[in-house]
């Protein structure tokens, strides 16, 4: 998964098209094309609610959980409107006006009302997407605000976001967000809000991983199976592997 340079929001789009990897031919512009995935937007971190045992060390489960918050306070705040309005655009009804779906939405979100749409339309062999949002209340106040585009390939199986910078109002791409469905329909995703930085959340069959990277290097790396309640943290600092059991307790590796 890929998380291109920032630009501008408009911009972005045309940038899109090139870079995509879409399907064989162009697309049926009158086809109801599948909506991208809200959960792209939501990491389940969970897991890291529960309490560990009593009677042994946890340092390993004490590192996993600063790096899991260091996560969410980066990813989170960015992520939470889109999350919103993804999951509000999936219960209306899309309708078509010559080449172009829409879906409206409605939600509130940290006591705001958002409204507005989520639009789509055939670019060669992908979906483009365009979230358009008035928040009246919102600071500074947003009216037909482009918050997001995007687009999804010819089956619906992966795609990329670009944010724009809300906070300040402005066409500015403040993260970039790439996603795509893996054989089990599981949704991983790579997160960035800045030009050097890079999460990676890769669920798998039975684990999780959770990577850091600094210039496309990974730093930190967290993985966890949440059914047998085992997992392990590494550091690039130190090169080392630090696990813990299903009591969170520290164990050998």
């Amino acid at each position: 998964m890929r998380i291109f340079p920032y630009r501008r929001l408009a911009a972005a789009a045309g940038v899109i098209v090139l870079a995509a990897c879409g399907t064989e031919g162009p697309l049926d512009p009158s086809r109801l094309p599948d909506l991208p995935v809200a959960a792209a937007f939501d990491p389940d971190f969970a897991f890291f609610a529960r309490t560990p045992a009593t009677g042994g060390t946890t340092d390993a489960w004490t590192l996993a959980l600063q790096r899991v918050a260091a996560a969410e306070s980066e990813i989170s705040p960015i992520a939470a409107v889109p999350f919103a309005a993804l999951t509000s655009a999936a219960t209306g009804t899309p309708t078509r006006t010559s080449s172009v779906w829409r879906w409206p939405l409605s939600f509130t979100h940290g006591g705001e009302p958002y409204d507005g749409e989520l639009r789509s339309s055939v670019t060669g062999g992908q979906h483009g997407w365009d979230l358009i949002i008035s928040a009246p209340t919102h600071s500074p106040p947003l009216t037909n605000y482009l918050w997001m585009t995007g687009f999804t390939d010819g089956v619906g199986r992966q795609g990329l976001w670009y944010i724009a910078d809300s906070e300040n109002g402005t066409d500015q791409v403040s993260a970039g967000l790439s996603w795509e469905l893996n054989a089990q329909d599981e949704i991983s995703f790579a997160f960035s809000s800045t030009d050097s930085t890079l999460w990676t959340y890769i669920r798998g069959t039975d684990e999780t991983t959770l990577t850091w990277l600094v210039h496309n290097q990974p730093r930190h790396v967290v993985t966890w199976n949440p059914a047998a309640g085992t997992g392990s943290t590494w550091t690039s600092g130190t090169n080392v592997e630090e696990c813990w059991n299903a009591d969170q307790h520290d164990v050998a590796c």
